[in-house]
């Protein structure tokens, strides 16, 4: 097994050349979240996993909204204070609220990201998207066409205002087939056999009905 010793100098390593790492020019903003996230992990002695979850631990704790057996320790804070503080003043509230949803987008934005051919700002917008395959084809016509973010968020807008009128058609059109099936229940049990008028205008209807149907089901 590992010594204590080969494990301490393993992660001093790790540390050195995530460090290293940052001293390059051109790190996209999804690789610097993700080396930010692992430098945290190593110091920590955690998995990148866990770092998350703790990040947002932290910021709930600072905000009075944890509870009083579920404090995280000030030595742990303080590690997470000077790495963000070390590598550039970060803050732990615009790290929480601008880097981290990065790690959660699909893995297509991911892979657009790590190879630089969206920023960011764009791809975080185009992920709004709820439908995938709309999404999917937004994502490539951002890329192939160079689209600029002001023309992606009206896109986005166009998309939403579509989404809302198909939306209000299928309810208005699911509210006309309730008004059916309750006004033909109603009709069933209505007595309106005995008058010869009513059955007049009732025989008109079933007429006006039945050639409305055979339009929309041409033989």
């Amino acid at each position: 097994k590992p010594t204590l010793l080969w494990r301490y100098c393993c992660l001093i390593l790790s540390e050195v050349l995530l460090i290293e790492n940052f001293a390059r020019s051109g790190l996209t903003d999804l690789e610097e979240t993700d080396g930010i996230v692992r430098l945290l992990a190593v110091k920590l002695k955690i998995s990148p996993q866990e770092v998350p979850p703790l990040l947002h631990h932290i910021q709930n704790q600072q905000r009075g909204r944890t509870a009083a057996n579920n404090v995280i320790g000030n030595d742990v804070i303080s590690v997470v204070e000077e790495v963000l503080t070390s590598l550039g003043n970060i803050k732990l509230d615009s790290f929480i609220s601008n880097r981290l949803p990065l790690l959660n987008l699909p893995s297509d934005f991911l892979e657009v990201l790590r190879q630089g051919k969206l920023e960011t700002s764009k791809a975080k917008a185009i992920a709004r998207v709820g439908d995938e395959k709309t999404r999917k084809q937004f994502l490539e016509d951002a890329i192939a066409y160079n689209l600029s973010l002001s023309e992606i968020k009206r896109k986005i807008q166009e998309i939403e205002q579509q989404s809302k009128s198909e939306s209000s058609q299928q309810t208005e059109s699911a509210s006309i087939k309730d008004r059916v099936d309750d006004t033909f229940q109603r009709f069933k049990k209505a007595k309106v056999w005995d008058d010869p008028k009513k059955k007049s205008k009732v025989e008109k209807l079933l007429a006006q009905l039945d050639a409305l149907m055979q339009g929309d089901n041409p033989k």
